[in-house]
């Protein structure tokens, strides 16, 4: 959330008024406890404190509080584990087909198609690593990370955002700003439907993939070298669009970074030529 502080007044009642040195009137101390203690509003809004004082270009000669809403946060979790609750309960009726029919196995591709249907519909397949093969489904949920919390963390000097559909305007506009302010050194959007992606003026660029530089605290859009891939300076890499996935190559190698079924198909004939070495001996 974020609250604009203009020079007029503003009522607030917390014990910690963030609005009090832009001339904000703010019943503190006792008046407040007297507002708890008749349930007004819960003390336990201020345990957790996470208030920051920030400017903006959009708001000239205002003052704003962004505010870290901890209630929100628990609401937007116990969402979030409804919504995997739900994927894996969709899960389940394309595994028990896929177990059920031995004499004409179903196919990958359309056992990726049901599953697809099911990621789409609850939106949260990129918590989800599916195995599929003919006649073979099955998932895990994956356990890392699933978003970085820049109030918390320091700041990235790189920054990959996979647009969403709900909340695409966001990552295209919004945040790039705030990544501008916060002085992340590169920015960059992918796109898969490049129907999302827009320049300053609003214009749609039909891309999939666009990057942005950091010079003189400005946001600078990457340019593509003679192949057609976008240099990242922080990476030291270049960036494309194969397949439908962001790769990264390797100009020093001449080879693309595996990505992580490629990585584990390696691991698993490494495994595998180990084995054979083992019973041979």
């Amino acid at each position: 959330m974020v609250f604009p502080c203009t020079s007029k007044p503003c009522r607030t009642a917390t014990p910690d008024p963030p609005c009090s040195s832009a001339g904000a009137g703010a019943k503190a101390g006792a008046s407040a406890s007297k507002l708890a203690e008749g349930g007004t509003f819960q003390p336990s809004l201020f345990d957790e404190r996470g208030l920051a004082e920030v400017a903006s270009d959009d708001y000239p000669g205002e003052r704003l509080v962004v505010c870290r809403n901890p209630l929100l946060a628990e609401r937007r979790r116990r969402k979030r584990e409804e919504l995997l609750a739900a994927t894996e309960a969709g899960f389940e009726p394309i595994a028990k087909e896929v177990a059920r029919r031995t004499r004409t196995p179903l196919k990958a591709a359309r056992i990726a198609e049901k599953a697809a249907r099911v990621k789409s519909r609850f939106k949260v397949g990129k918590h989800f690593d599916a195995d599929i093969a003919d006649g073979s489904f099955s998932w895990t949920r994956r356990q890392g990370r699933s978003s970085y919390k820049l109030w918390e963390e320091p700041v990235p000097d790189f920054v990959l955002e996979d647009l969403s559909p709900g909340n695409w305007r966001c990552d295209a506009v919004d945040k790039r700003q705030l990544y501008r302010r916060l002085s992340v050194r590169e920015y960059w959007m992918f796109d898969e439907t490049a129907k999302r992606l827009r320049d300053d003026a609003g214009r749609r660029l039909g891309e999939l993939l666009v990057g942005y530089w950091l010079r003189a605290g400005e946001y600078e859009r990457v340019c593509a070298n003679a192949a057609g891939r976008l240099p990242s300076k922080v990476l030291g890499l270049e960036m494309c669009v194969r397949d439908g996935l962001v790769r990264f190559y390797d100009a020093a190698t001449g080879e693309y970074l595996a990505t992580y079924s490629e990585a584990q198909a390696r691991i698993a004939a490494l495994e595998a030529e180990l084995r054979a070495r083992r019973a041979a001996d």
